[in-house]
């Protein structure tokens, strides 16, 4: 089945890292959501380094990051020019989690409506994609903040990894919902992460 679906939740704008590939015999390309884990204290840098990174952490917690693609420009400027390789993407919740394929523990668990509400309310004032953002693949992850995508990490409740990585395009995503789709409910009857992962839709800047 295509990816055709319209959006439930829009996750907007992150900086990601560049040059990210999927571990394996042959190292791939990964574009997907879980691309930036790596997040320095500022109160610990000086100089160039700490303004760049106050700034981030300033606008991820404000939420403009996500909702503004010039922010998300502005920023990743001045972490270049300190050897941060950042692209800017944009994302979308294009299914949420399939409750008959969470575990029960999981399913009852405060935390898991906390979680999916406390996302809803951080996404409510995000713009659908700007003109010159285009669709390269489905992720399946647990949402922003934490991500966490079983393509990037391998997949739980997939026998076969390998199998997985054959359905992916250039980009390391899938192009086939039905396939994001089983993998999404594979991953959430496991019952890791509370049962969150979703199927996310990733769009790039055009060149």
């Amino acid at each position: 089945m295509a990816d055709t679906q319209s959006p439930l939740v829009r996750l907007g704008f992150e900086l990601v890292e560049r040059n990210v590939t999927l571990s394996g015999p042959v190292p791939r390309p990964y574009r997907g959501v879980e691309r930036m884990y790596y997040f320095p204290n500022p109160f610990e840098l000086s100089g160039e380094a700490e303004q760049a990174w106050s700034a981030y952490d300033d606008a991820d917690e404000n939420g403009a990051l996500r909702n503004d693609p010039g922010v998300a420009e502005r920023i990743r400027d001045p972490l270049a020019s300190i050897g941060k390789d950042l692209e800017v993407i944009y994302s979308e919740v294009i299914l949420l989690p399939d409750e008959t394929s969470v575990q029960p523990e999981a399913l009852a668990h405060p935390l898991r409506r906390q979680y999916l509400d406390g996302l809803l309310k951080r996404t409510s004032r995000v713009p659908p994609p700007p003109t010159g953002f285009a669709p390269i693949g489905l992720d399946v992850s647990t949402p922003n903040p934490t991500y966490h995508s079983p393509i990037f990490n391998g997949a739980p409740g997939v026998d076969s990894y390998e199998e997985l990585r054959s359905q992916l395009n250039d980009a390391g995503l899938l192009d086939d919902a039905t396939h994001a789709t089983q993998l999404m409910n594979s991953a959430n009857a496991t019952g890791y992460r509370l049962g969150t992962f979703c199927v996310i839709r990733v769009y790039a800047q055009e060149a």
